[in-house]
């Protein structure tokens, strides 16, 4: 309106807004940021909008107030003039400028509800400028549209081969995610790249591989490592997918990809493919308008209890099968046969023994009906004497290529070299540390 000024117009020389009554229409960062910047020199500002105010701390999204933006909110909450306002601003209501000074009216009323105010400053956002691409066959937008239209891989839904890269694609995760600003889209643009490289020029996705039980270190080294699933949680998360006594790790997938990850590793599809989704989440229900972020018992320690956690912290999916679709816009995973939280932590440390270690080897062990337990060569030499069928660490260790028996695997390792105190001290030290029931199977006649 020409009663109004845009934000991105406003001088910095404070003075110039000396004891002036200022109104500022929208309640978002921009808002803040520009009453940060006058009020002190003002009379008073006042902030309009149809909506609440969204705290970030309350919705964990960076899109929404910041507290280095807020200082108004204190000059608001300890009486001063300053204020923060709700109402409908639309068609029914107008502003008016009288004696020089502008005022606001429903439509109808000759009394004016808010004002006077000398200036009016406008800070609702933007709308975004399609007009790029509408001499493309298709293109649609709806002109309310703040981003457009696009599908997980980033192509627009209405050009094909059109694609998106950088802020434009927040609209996959506003409001769930980060990648409307620069530590989010940096992570989404090398995904776009990955997503060429696979589907048009036979590039498979980036992989390190382990044997199987190399899993739950490398699950536990990428927590505390992992840069684009913690900035961009829900959205990115890394790909364990076992073949044989091999894993294979992809890092960094879009989750609305996972329906089509055979393509992105250069595979057929296959209605049998065992893999471990491993991704950043808050608790359900914490991230909310309203919400209070600092309630008593917001912190949840316990492993037994990591499903209650609410701060940002790793949650793991188990698929036998490539997943289904993810919905636009969705930050859920279905179709999973087991999932399970992992605690949160006060210095988002997720390799501690008690909290996160044990819980996901048991949790791996068990969806792979796998030993996963660790065994120092020295034990497995010992286990060779007492046991017909090894763990997995220790089939590795002594290499043993063909069916296991006592008797080839006696050979293979070559007990012959071991010397009475070394086998003697490992034994007792074994039994020290490990299983005592294995020591009465040994005694037994």
């Amino acid at each position: 309106s020409f009663l109004c000024q845009g934000y991105d117009a406003v001088t910095h020389e404070r003075e110039k807004y000396e004891g002036k009554k200022v109104l500022i229409l929208g309640k978002g960062n921009s808002g803040f940021e520009t009453a940060d910047m006058i009020y002190g020199y003002t009379d008073y500002v006042h902030m309009l909008s149809r909506e609440r105010i969204k705290l970030s701390w309350a919705t964990h999204y960076v899109g929404d107030l910041r507290g280095i933006n807020n200082n108004l909110l204190d000059t608001y909450q300890l009486k001063s003039l300053d204020a923060v306002i709700e109402a409908e601003v639309d068609q029914e209501v107008k502003f008016k400028k009288k004696h020089g000074q502008y005022y606001m009216y429903e439509e109808g009323d000759e009394t004016p509800f808010l004002g006077p105010y000398d200036k009016i400053i406008n800070c609702l956002g933007f709308n975004y400028d399609s007009s790029l691409f509408r001499n493309l066959s298709g293109y649609e937008m709806k002109e309310s549209q703040k981003y457009p239209s696009m599908d997980w891989g980033y192509q627009s839904l209405s050009v094909p081969n059109l694609y998106y890269a950088g802020t434009i694609t927040h609209g996959l995760d506003k409001r769930l995610s980060s990648g409307g600003f620069i530590h989010g889209f940096r992570y989404t643009a090398r995904a776009l790249s990955r997503i060429f490289g696979a589907l048009n020029h036979g590039i498979r996705w980036p992989r390190s591989q382990f044997p199987v039980d190399g899993i739950v270190p490398s699950i536990l080294r990428r927590l505390n490592e992992m840069n684009g699933p913690y900035q961009m949680f829900y959205i990115l998360v890394d790909v364990y997918i076992r073949e044989g006594d091999t894993v294979y790790l992809y890092t960094d997938v879009p989750h609305g990809m996972l329906h089509r990850i055979h393509e992105l590793i250069l595979k057929d599809r296959t209605d049998k493919l065992e893999m471990v989704i491993v991704r950043l989440e808050y608790g359900e229900g914490f991230s909310k308008v309203g919400g209070d972020p600092f309630r008593h018992g917001r912190s949840q320690l316990d492993p037994v209890l990591a499903h209650t956690c609410n701060f940002i912290h790793p949650v793991l999916y188990y698929y036998t099968s490539i997943p289904p679709p993810v919905p636009l816009r969705s930050k859920l995973l279905i179709g999973f046969k087991k999932k399970i939280h992992l605690a949160e932590d006060l210095h988002t440390d997720f390799g501690t023994l008690q909290n996160h270690f044990y819980t996901l080897k048991n949790f791996i062990g068990s969806i792979w009906n796998t030993n996963m337990d660790f065994y120092s060569s020295s034990t497995c030499q010992i286990l060779t004497l007492l046991q017909t069928e090894l763990p997995y660490a220790c089939r590795r260790h002594i290499r043993v290529r063909d069916k296991l028996t006592r008797t080839n695997i006696v050979s293979e390792v070559q007990p012959e070299r071991w010397s009475f105190e070394e086998l003697s001290g490992s034994f007792f030290n074994f039994m020290n540390t490990k299983n005592s029931s294995l020591l009465s199977n040994f005694c037994q006649p």
